[in-house]
């Protein structure tokens, strides 16, 4: 089973991969509320994902963005990664979104 989500880069989780959060950003980082998803937001699992989402994660990955990509770039990128997950992105040379996703390490089952 892996998570499927309406907005995000579904490429970037791993195959086993049950609860994630993916989005699209304006280029090059600017989250809209209605451009996200979250695959088992109600599990245990799926709070402490959106707790290290919310915790500075997903700015991070921001972050990474700006510095990392121009709107014609089609390739997979982990933006931010530490202990606890990872957060990829791809702007799919859309010339305007940037598509991203987290997952908590070692989630696969």
């Amino acid at each position: 089973m892996k998570a499927q989500l309406q907005f995000g880069l579904n490429s970037a989780i791993p195959e086993g991969v049950a609860v994630a959060w993916g989005a699209r950003w304006i280029f090059p980082d600017e989250q809209l509320g209605d451009r996200q998803s979250f695959e088992g937001i109600e599990t245990p699992e799926g709070k402490k994902l959106q707790k290290w989402l919310n915790g500075g994660a997903i700015k991070k990955a921001m972050k990474a963005s700006r510095a990392t990509f121009s709107s014609t770039d089609d390739v997979d990128v982990i933006l931010y990664q530490d202990t606890t997950g990872i957060i990829a992105g791809n702007p799919r040379r859309s010339f305007g979104y940037v598509y991203v996703a987290g997952y908590l390490k070692g989630s696969a089952k």
